[in-house]
């Protein structure tokens, strides 16, 4: 609690200017894309304007892009909203968005994701390729195919060159 006191006495100082403001050289407030980044050492957090703490100052890296907050802990990655609501929980290998999808990686298997953090294929997948309109994966060393909602079209059955 005194840190986010501590922290929310700087932020008066520096909200309308967005500059940083550091102390020992290991904390810094900065207000960016109308929130308050927080950085205590080697750990960042988000605030609000109020000051009630959104994200704890606690993840190696939190990155601001697609309208989400991409999380780091641990080597691990998740998705939260900017209000701090997780949406996808911090424990994968790789997250990535394309296709209108997050595509996940957790112990070398492959899934999809909604935007909304719902898991559309599960992540058991050796790969996943979209391609010509559909999911193609790869389970068992077999080829199967789904549709855009997660729907299997062809299990994996099918031996590459079939």
């Amino acid at each position: 609690m005194k840190n986010v006191m501590l922290l929310l006495a700087l932020l008066v100082a520096y909200t309308t200017t967005g500059q940083t403001s550091s102390f020992d050289g290991q904390s810094s407030l900065q207000y960016k894309f109308g929130m308050i980044w927080t950085q205590i050492g080697d750990k960042y957090g988000l605030l609000a304007k109020d000051g009630t703490e959104l994200i704890p100052t606690e993840y190696e890296s939190l990155e601001y892009k697609f309208g989400w907050i991409w999380t780091e802990k641990d080597g691990k990655f998740g998705l939260m909203t900017k209000r701090g609501s997780e949406l996808i929980p911090t424990e994968y290998e790789s997250l990535e968005y394309k296709f209108g999808w997050i595509w996940t990686e957790k112990d070398g298997k492959f899934g999809l994701m909604t935007k909304k953090g719902v898991e559309l294929i599960p992540t058991e997948y050796e790969s996943l390729d979209y391609k010509f309109g559909m999911i193609w994966t790869v389970k068992d060393g077999k080829q199967g195919l789904m549709n855009k909602r997660g729907r299997e079209i062809a299990s994996n059955k099918y031996t590459f060159g079939e």
